[in-house]
């Protein structure tokens, strides 16, 4: 057993006791907002040189020519984005349709109305939008809509936003300018990485996969993976050096065929599903009870394993996994899923503030991708990276929730928000993406590495997994693939 990253588990917000569901779902909008709002406003009027007086409320929005400030959080209007109320009226009118063929005409007509509205017939289904689209502005008094700002193939709904500009006689935005709060750290120098010891640093890895998907005929691919994180194979030099192993979702294959969405192991399932689901979380439990044999390891839960659906994700249950979890280097965890690592690690590597010269630990954030892509379907023409840097930017990390991305009505915060610059990870990393990507994310203050995004490939897809070096300065990545998918 390696000497294992010593690991504080951070994810407690995302951890849900009583759940109740009588609550409105607003009540998130609100705190995110409120939480962010101050910040944003105080960075807009020192950038555009207004007065405290010119940040007004939607509400107080005059047509009088003068220039304000409006802060709230975006909402794309668009024809594309699935509604229920849509599919439940096309679907009446279909079983109209077939039911009585003497009305057919009128129900075609009224099923005609109902596709001209949603505009999905025969439209590319991985992207809801639209050249129709149109972006309004709310905060807790009203909101407005926006002429000019950002580009809507851009941004998506749930953005927390600053905008300078004027309004018409017609109640529109006219924006001049707009930012989201950013990667500032005027308040709160950045954070470098260093070595405890004069020399550099040897390597030490923390190992990210994701997508393994048991039950999907990737066997040996998954074997291979094993021998070489037990440093069997490869490179075993720097497969020694990894000290922790994150698994970013998708343990194991969804155990009915399109059931995406659903929850597992539901009784409606049929014998052959629940027993496909047995023996995938019986194959996950041996390959978990090995690797945690070799170094510690975190698993997160994806869209395809056992647990809740919306967010956050719970812990999958101890039970389903019965060998592995009794091992103590073994922890099942949430999706989001945030911890810290580096101090007092095995080689000694920390973040120093120098403001003060303290040591810190590397704080790391991720999840199992489920965000991410749903940000990518209000957007067009921007890749994995470009979506994880605008959440980091505008400091949320699931934006889109709980609108398309179904959560848990929180209601008395919003655990998504990043509050203050100290809550910006070192690391941020996204699961079962279609192929590797990572960015440094710097200020635009001095310069200085703040954030190291990574998109964390399927390795049922892929055949790689990324090591991330936590002994490197802006925390360098090394793709590897194993093998062909």
């Amino acid at each position: 057993m390696r000497t294992p990253e010593l690991i504080h588990r951070t994810h407690q917000p995302f951890l849900l006791k009583d759940l109740k569901f009588t609550q409105q779902y607003s009540h998130m909008y609100y705190h995110r907002l409120n939480a962010l709002r101050d910040n944003l406003e105080n960075r807009a009027l020192a950038a555009w040189g207004m007065k405290s007086e010119d940040c007004v409320r939607v509400l107080n929005l005059k047509d009088n020519g003068k220039t304000v400030i409006v802060a709230g959080c975006l909402y794309k209007e668009m024809v594309a984005r699935p509604s229920f109320l849509k599919d439940y009226t096309r679907e009446i009118v279909t079983n109209i349709e077939v039911e009585a063929e003497e009305d057919g005409e009128g129900a075609e007509a009224v099923l005609e109305g109902v596709n001209k509205n949603s505009e999905t017939a025969d439209a590319d289904e991985s992207t809801y939008v639209r050249g129709t689209d149109t972006i309004i502005l709310e905060d807790d008094s009203g909101r407005v809509a926006l002429i000019g700002g950002p580009d809507h193939r851009r941004v998506c709904s749930g953005l927390t936003i600053a905008v300078l500009g004027t309004v018409d006689r017609d109640g529109k935005f006219h924006v001049q300018k707009y930012m989201f709060q950013g990667f500032d750290t005027a308040t709160k120098p950045s954070r470098h990485l260093i070595s405890s010891s004069p020399s550099p640093a040897r390597p030490r890895y923390l190992a990210l996969l994701s997508g393994l998907t048991f039950g999907t005929h990737n066997s040996k691919c998954v074997d291979l993976l094993l021998q070489f994180l037990e440093g069997l194979v490869g490179d075993v030099a720097s497969a020694q050096r990894i000290t922790h192993v994150v698994i970013c979702g998708n343990l194991v294959a969804d155990s009915i065929e399109g059931a995406r969405g659903r929850l597992r192991l539901d009784v409606d399932d049929t014998k052959p599903n629940r027993e496909r689901a047995v023996a995938n979380l019986a194959s996950a439990d041996a390959f978990l009870l090995r690797l945690a044999g070799t170094v510690s390891v975190d698993v997160m839960p994806g869209h395809s394993d056992p647990t809740n659906i919306f967010f956050p994700q719970q812990p999958m249950h101890p039970l389903l996994l019965p060998k592995s979890s009794a091992n103590s280097t073994m922890k099942l965890v949430t999706n989001p899923y945030s911890f810290s690592c580096g101090a007092g690690g095995a080689a000694g590597a920390t973040r120093t503030d120098n403001s003060l010269g303290l040591d810190v630990p590397i704080q790391c954030l991720g999840t199992s991708g489920q965000n991410v892509e749903d940000v990518l379907r209000y957007t067009q023409g921007i890749s994995d990276v470009d979506a994880m840097e605008l959440m980091l930017s505008a400091r949320h990390i699931c934006p889109t929730s709980p609108d398309t991305l179904a959560s848990y009505p929180f209601p008395k915060s919003d655990p998504y928000t990043l509050l203050g610059n100290e809550a910006l990870p070192h690391l941020f990393f996204t699961g079962n993406r279609p192929q590797f990507a990572s960015k440094s994310c710097c200020t635009g203050v001095d310069g200085a590495f703040v954030t190291r995004i990574v998109a964390v490939p399927s390795f049922s897809m892929t055949g790689q997994f990324v090591m991330v070096d936590l002994s490197s300065p802006t925390l360098e990545t090394v793709p590897v693939k194993l093998a062909a998918a």
